[in-house]
């Protein structure tokens, strides 16, 4: 959210308080207490609404074919699919770099060729 809506959210929960705060002390606790009711049910079935909305909607930022899918009614894929194993005797790593201390100047490392023993 930009500053200017949270400003303005702000402002808009301030003034609402205010206002049902001062109609319970206008109309009494009872009857205050009646309409907290009320609007504390509204604002859950609405939460309960947005929050099944949420359920159905596609993931933001989803594929479009995961979204055509969804919409078509196939239901959502739950893990990404199995990668392919590489080619017998061949493997891959990363690299695992530590750098520890304070460096007053720029930083360069040297790149090493290692042979994995052969079975």
């Amino acid at each position: 959210m930009t500053r200017r809506s949270l400003v303005w959210a702000g402002g808009i929960l301030i003034a609402v308080a205010a206002g049902l705060g001062g109609y319970v002390v206008g109309v009494g606790l009872e009857e205050g207490d009646r309409l907290a009711s009320v609007i504390a049910a509204i604002t859950g079935l609405a939460g309960l609404g947005v929050a099944l909305y949420g359920l159905k909607r596609p993931p933001v930022g989803a594929a479009p074919e995961v979204v055509a899918a969804e919409l078509a009614g196939a239901p959502r894929p739950t893990a990404d699919p199995p990668q392919p194993m590489p080619a017998a005797g061949r493997s891959y790593g990363g690299d695992h770099v530590e750098i520890h201390g304070t460096f007053h100047g720029p930083v360069q490392g040297k790149g090493t060729q290692h042979t994995p023993p052969s079975a």
